[in-house]
């Protein structure tokens, strides 16, 4: 018992472990490690579970050769405070080149590599080992983007509803030393998204006819343009590079090319003032919205019969306003007036200076001017039938009369008859007296 503490003690004292040892990396990415030529490449290799005794050391695969600091390559290690034991490596290659790596026998690319690297001198235990491999990227190794209209078209203008198609193409020197480039691809971005409003992408890639470049090439293209698409489009081409030793582990070199739609305007100028006309009464509110349609948000200018609105009328209230649009895309008019009457326009102009119009009438009603129509209306009823009285009222009076009339000519008529009628009653009297004479 007392025999086990005392081995417990004396392991923990010379950081003894029988625990697996592990190598890991610093590279996330793979153990391919990409870097610039004549720029510094730096790689830290850590282990966990060594003991005292134990060595870390980096060498090559070709030799096993140690890769001793000579000049501007340097290793560096660091140790546990504790226990003195090595915990991490850092490989530093100041200005590296090709030359380094050959220095350091990496020859074939294909087949080898660096090493980091464990040895147990303590206990019986295997050697841990983990690859790695410098990959020096010249300019000639970084794909060449071209994206048309141009990649320094930073201020593309269009309109709505207009086709707009975008290119991207890029190529790319396969790398010396046998160095196995997977493959090439891209895809476009719009405001850093994949997503991209009203548009169809075709690309392709593949190796050029002398299979000395991997090319790629992809069309963007939107057929009818709208306000959403105005923004940032980039295509953005990677480039996958392995070898043999690392098919798992790869490494991605991507660049990207750009064009931003500054500007997108309407294409009809002016717009004439709608035929329904706003009849506003007197007292009441309206408000204007200048309908424009594009990207970015226009600047705005408001008008009443082509002259500037003065603004010390506080009636008139801007909202929807900007730094860049003070005047803001809509004018409420409060507490409408007649004066107000008239046509208002709004011009909405874009940073190219296009400006688009839009006009509005305002018509302006009494408070009760939906009563005169109703009173013109029963005035007339009223006169109509006033006519229609009086007009049956003279009918009867005439009709009267000429009953009158006929009486009396009627009375007349008897009278004369009547008259006569004596009159030969008379005369035959007479005759008779006047025979009685004669006799």
């Amino acid at each position: 018992m007392n025999c086990l503490v005392f081995c417990f003690v004396l392991a923990c004292h010379f950081g003894l472990s029988t625990g697996e040892v592990i190598l890991s990396l610093d590279n996330k990415d793979g153990s391919i490690y990409p870097v610039k030529e004549d720029s510094t490449l730096t790689v830290t290799c850590s282990a966990t579970g060594l003991m005292a005794g134990d060595s870390l050391y980096i060498s090559s695969t070709r030799f096993n050769k140690n890769i001793n600091a000579e000049g501007k390559r340097k290793i560096v290690s660091k140790t546990d405070d504790s226990s003195g034991v090595v915990v991490s490596l850092t490989l530093t290659i100041e200005k590296i080149s090709m030359q380094d790596l050959t220095d350091m026998d990496l020859i074939d690319f294909d087949k080898d590599s660096l090493l980091c690297k464990s040895k147990s001198s303590v206990v019986e235990r295997d050697s841990k080992s983990t690859s790695f491999l410098p990959l020096i990227i010249t300019d000639n190794n970084v794909p060449v983007i071209a994206v048309e209209p141009s990649v320094n078209a930073s201020k593309y203008r269009t309109e709505m509803g207009s086709a707009v198609t975008f290119s991207c193409s890029a190529n790319v020197t396969k790398l010396a030393n046998q160095i196995w480039i997977k493959n090439i691809t891209g895809e476009w971005l719009f405001k850093g998204a994949k997503e991209i409003p009203n548009a169809v992408t075709t690309s392709t890639y593949g190796n050029n006819e002398n299979n000395t470049e991997l090319q790629f090439s992809s069309v963007l293209s939107m057929d009818k343009i709208t306000a959403q698409n105005g923004g940032e489009y980039k295509c953005k081409v990677q480039l996958v590079i392995c070898t043999e030793l690392f098919t798992k582990n790869t490494y991605s070199e991507a660049v990207d090319g750009s064009v931003n739609i500054v500007e997108i305007s309407s294409k009809k100028i002016v717009q004439e003032a709608a035929k329904e006309d706003d009849r506003v009464e007197q007292g009441k509110s309206v408000t204007y919205t200048c309908p424009y349609n594009g990207y970015p948000k226009p600047t705005f200018t408001w008008k009443k019969d082509d002259k500037d609105i003065q603004d010390d009328d506080t009636r008139y209230v801007y909202s929807a306003k900007t730094a860049e649009a003070p005047k803001g895309e809509k004018l409420s008019i409060e507490k409408v007036e007649k004066k107000d009457r008239g046509v208002y326009m709004c011009t909405a102009t874009f940073p190219s200076g296009k400006a688009v119009e839009y006009k509005f009438r305002l018509r302006t009603s009494e408070k009760l001017g939906a009563l005169w129509p109703f009173l013109g209306i029963l005035g007339e009823a009223i006169l109509l039938v006033a006519i229609i009285l009086g007009a049956e009222h003279f009918r009867k009076k005439q009709e009267g009369k000429g009953a009158i009339d006929a009486d009396d000519m009627t009375s007349a008529s008897e009278k004369d008859r009547l008259v006569g009628k004596d009159s030969v009653k008379y005369s035959g009297e007479q005759v008779k007296i006047n025979s009685g004479e004669d006799a």
